[in-house]
């Protein structure tokens, strides 16, 4: 299903500028408009930016400083403004090693995406965002939308001596 992107307001954080044209150009490919579009180098300027007005989404790299993709997720997760808290956070990354995937995904991120980017991955986690919300779960230990991407219900112990080990 096709989706009208172009008021759509987005923040792209990557401390590499020709990256962030990179993800800008893309965007504009899958239907963003570039006046719709904000640059932050780092997690900080991310967080400076949503004192003023939440966007719709976030894309943020995972290696940058001072605040990394990872601590501006824990940081978004954890703020006290709902109307910031919710905002889809999408990892953009190089590493696609399954600890720094499971790393972004305990901080909250809403989707994860590996590097090299392509216009059709990019559209699919978007897509992905809007077409299959998860729930959003509150404890004390983790913010963040449900890390279960299943709808397998819960049977207990039998459950656990059929799981796969990976």
């Amino acid at each position: 299903m096709p989706y009208d992107f172009q008021r759509l307001e987005i923040v792209i954080a990557d401390d590499n500028e020709f990256m962030r044209r990179i993800i800008r150009s893309t965007l504009r490919a899958v239907g963003f408009q570039q006046d719709n579009m904000i640059d932050a180098e780092s997690g900080e300027q991310v967080l400076q930016i949503l004192q003023h007005k939440p966007p719709d989404l976030i894309i943020s790299d995972l290696n940058m400083g001072p605040v990394n993709g990872l601590e501006l997720t824990r940081r978004i997760r954890r703020h006290s403004d709902a109307l910031i808290q919710f905002i889809p956070v999408m990892i953009c990354t190089g590493h696609a090693e399954a600890h720094f995937i499971a790393a972004a995904r305990d901080a909250g991120a809403t989707e994860i995406v590996c590097k090299p980017i392509s216009a059709r991955s990019l559209y699919g986690h978007i897509a992905a965002i809007i077409e299959q919300p998860r729930a959003f779960v509150t404890s004390q230990d983790y913010v963040g939308p449900d890390r279960r991407r299943r709808d397998e219900p819960f049977e207990g112990y039998d459950r656990r001596s059929t799981a796969v080990e990976i």
